[in-house]
């Protein structure tokens, strides 16, 4: 029939990553058959896809109100991580958990309920921010040096931000168990200042510096 026609040509819309013709082919749907659970399901996929988070969890939850599966859960708990709504995705991946019927599937939700312990764990550890405040030879201006930094399953993160630092004034330099961060400053003075915020055993140190 014509939803099979459609669904047909929006899965390929999909599949080719034309993830915006997709959404405008299930909405189609949905407005003929608006209490279909594939189409919702489909659609919100697609939302996750283009970091739509707030009309995917729309399309879940009306989808779990008509009819609860894994799939929906697992979205659900997918669209509400990126939200950053922790505590409610932890609750959709442990009703998915509840539903999985094969061993990959509860691996798969495992996997999702860790990734909300070490989200958990990373804001917790941002919110513990230090910083340092230098003086500058403005006589009443002051250069703040600020880092932060966070540890997941395998790595220990650390984020760097300093006002008025260039590539060439910064010098970064980690040792098997430490990490310090020399900057020097703009100034009659010409100090540096040097951090060791944290001991570690494998380190990712993106460069993220504001001018």
């Amino acid at each position: 029939g014509i939803i099979k026609i459609w669904m047909e040509a929006a899965h390929k819309n999909f599949m080719y990553g034309n993830y915006a013709g997709a959404i405008e082919m299930y909405t189609k749907l949905l407005g003929s058959f608006p209490e279909n659970t594939d189409i919702l399901l489909c659609r919100a996929i697609a939302y996750i896809r283009t970091a739509q988070y707030d009309p995917a969890i729309a399309d879940l939850e009306s989808s779990e109100k008509i009819k609860k599966t894994f799939q929906t859960h697992l979205r659900l708990g997918i669209a509400q991580f990126f939200k950053g709504k922790l505590s409610d995705a932890r609750s959709n991946f442990k009703d998915a958990r509840g539903m999985a019927d094969s061993d990959s599937e509860k691996t798969l939700i495992s996997s999702w309920i860790q990734k909300c312990a070490c989200e958990e764990g990373l804001q917790s550890a941002t919110r513990l921010n230090q910083s340092a405040t230098v003086p500058s030879s403005g006589a009443h201006e002051e250069t703040k040096a600020q880092y932060d930094w966070y540890q997941s399953a395998g790595h220990v993160n650390m984020v760097l931000r300093v006002r008025g630092c260039s590539r060439e004034t910064l010098h970064v330099a980690f040792g098997a168990q430490e990490l310090e961060a020399t900057i020097k400053l703009q100034g009659d003075d010409s100090k540096q200042y040097a951090y060791t915020p944290v001991s570690y055993t494998h380190l990712t140190l993106p460069t993220n510096r504001e001018v």
